[in-house]
Parts: structure tokens; C-alpha cells; sequence
């Protein structure tokens, strides 16, 4: 005899797997896919506004741009530069004094030492050449050089023609100013050396100086505006400026000691931005 109580659970267990098989074997139902929205609608007639385009401007080639242009070569050359012929003070020419014998005369050279040439001769003492700043005259002292009118202050051509004595008071040491209108000198025709200046032609001679000791060898400044001299004022010889600023003071006024040896200073010389000065002494 068949024991239900054991026999309807196996029935409830086999009927519950044949209702699962049952549900599973059923038809799904079909999903449509959705349009994505990134895709247009076949039925859409709205226009689409166009959007402006950006033109972008080709990078230029190298062919494009600027080329630099190459710096030149600095290639040193040496210009011989000839020898110049003599001319006068600007072109390379030395006057100086050469004595033979009693006489002295005055001679240039070029500055090599070449080329001589006497400018005068015979009997007498030239000495103290000084060059017009122009280069084509000379100023120097001439001490009997032309008869009968004793020493003094002569200026001729460069090449030593044309002579013309301006003083014949013993004056020499002649010195001509930076713009060639003046020429400074010493002379002995008050007594003892002072300095004196007159006009190139040898007017207009007026006294730079009044005492009772030497004054001499003037060196006019570059700008002309002051001289420089050799003075015994405080018992040695020394360096003094004179300043011509305001003109040709009143003898010994605006005069300044630049030396104070106990020895000899003489033949001031200036150096050409007028910030120095060169100059010999004699120690005692």
C-alpha cells in the first residue's frame, strides 16, 4: 500500500519544476532600440544654421621669413701712410736751430730726420723757431740777420722766403698764439727780460709783465686763454701762469705760481688738452 504522506511531497516537488520549465520556455517580449540623439530625425525639416569657420593662417616657412644679413668681416688693414713733404707744423715738420761756428741758423727737418733744409743763413744768431698754427709761416728770433737793424722778433715763409722783422728791440723767444693772431715774446728793451705780445704784424706791442727779475719762455694754453712763463719772482726760477681771460691785465696782475723748487724750472710746455705741463729744472 503506497504511503501518501511520503508520496504527495515528491508530487508538490515535481509539479513546482514543470510550472519553472514552463515560465521559462515563454516568448520575451521584443525591444524596439531607441534613436540615440546624436543621430537626426528622418522626419526632421528644420535646417541646420551653419556654423562660422575659423581660417587659420599657415605658419610661415622658413623661406618666409626674415633673413638676417651677415655682419662684415672686420678685417684689419694697415695704410701705409707716405712721408709728407715739408709743409709746415700740421704735416709732420720739425723747425729747430743748428749753430756752425758763431752762426745759427734755422733749419727744418722731417720728422724722421731726414730732409734738412737751412731757411736762412749767413751772419747772425736765429734761434727759437716757432710755427704759425696754420703751418705756412715761422716766427723766430733774429739777432742781426738783416744789417742795420739789430735783434729782434723776424717771421718768414715756411720755406724760408719772404722775411719781414717785426722788433728790433733785443726781443726773441717769440711764441705764437693757438689762433694765429698774437705773438708773445721776451724782451730786454725796459732793462731785464720781461714778456710782451703784439699783433703778427708787429703792432699793437703791449708789456705782460713788470718787475724787477727774469721773465721769459711763454707758452701760450691751447685755447689761448693763458701763459705760461718762466719768472725768478720768489728767487728761483719757477713756473707762473698768466690768465688772459678778460684780456691783457695790467702788468703782474692775475698771475699764479704753479712750482715752488728751490732749483731751476724753466721752458713750460703744455699738453694738448691743456690739463698738464711739461717742463725741465736744473737742481741747485
Amino acid at each position: 500500500m503506497i504511503n501518501l504522506r511520503r508520496v504527495i511531497p515528491w508530487i508538490a516537488l515535481i509539479l513546482l519544476f514543470i510550472s519553472i520549465a514552463v515560465a521559462c520556455t515563454s516568448t520575451s517580449p521584443t525591444v524596439t532600440p531607441q534613436q540615440s540623439e546624436a543621430s537626426p530625425q528622418a522626419s526632421s525639416t528644420a535646417e541646420v544654421e551653419p556654423q562660422p569657420t575659423e581660417t587659420s593662417t599657415p605658419a610661415p616657412t622658413e623661406t618666409d621669413l626674415p633673413t638676417d644679413t651677415p655682419l662684415p668681416t672686420n678685417t684689419p688693414t694697415v695704410t701705409l701712410t707716405p712721408f709728407p713733404t715739408m709743409s709746415g707744423s700740421g704735416g709732420g715738420v720739425i723747425a729747430f736751430a743748428r749753430e756752425v761756428d758763431t752762426d745759427r741758423d734755422i733749419y727744418v727737418m722731417n720728422a724722421d730726420g731726414s730732409s734738412d733744409l737751412a731757411l736762412t743763413s749767413g751772419s747772425g744768431w736765429d734761434n727759437w723757431p716757432s710755427w704759425s698754427p696754420d703751418g705756412t709761416r715761422i716766427a723766430y728770433t733774429c739777432r742781426n740777420s738783416i744789417p742795420g737793424t739789430g735783434g729782434g722778433i723776424c717771421v718768414m715763409n715756411a720755406d724760408g722766403s719772404n722775411i719781414d722783422q717785426l722788433t728790433s728791440s733785443d726781443d726773441w723767444e717769440p711764441a705764437w698764439s693757438p689762433d694765429g693772431s698774437k705773438i708773445a715774446f721776451a724782451s730786454l728793451r725796459d732793462g731785464n727780460p720781461e714778456l710782451y705780445v703784439m699783433d703778427v704784424d708787429g703792432k699793437n706791442q703791449q708789456r705782460l709783465t713788470n718787475n724787477d727779475v727774469d721773465d721769459w719762455q711763454a707758452a701760450w694754453s691751447p685755447d689761448g686763454t693763458k701763459i705760461a712763463f718762466t719768472s725768478g719772482l720768489d728767487g728761483n726760477w719757477n713756473i707762473y701762469i698768466m690768465d688772459l681771460t678778460g684780456g691783457i691785465p695790467p702788468a703782474n696782475e692775475a698771475i699764479t705760481q704753479i712750482t715752488y723748487h728751490n732749483a731751476k724750472d724753466s721752458f713750460p710746455a703744455w699738453s694738448p688738452d691743456g690739463l698738464e705741463m711739461l717742463f725741465t729744472t736744473c737742481l741747485l
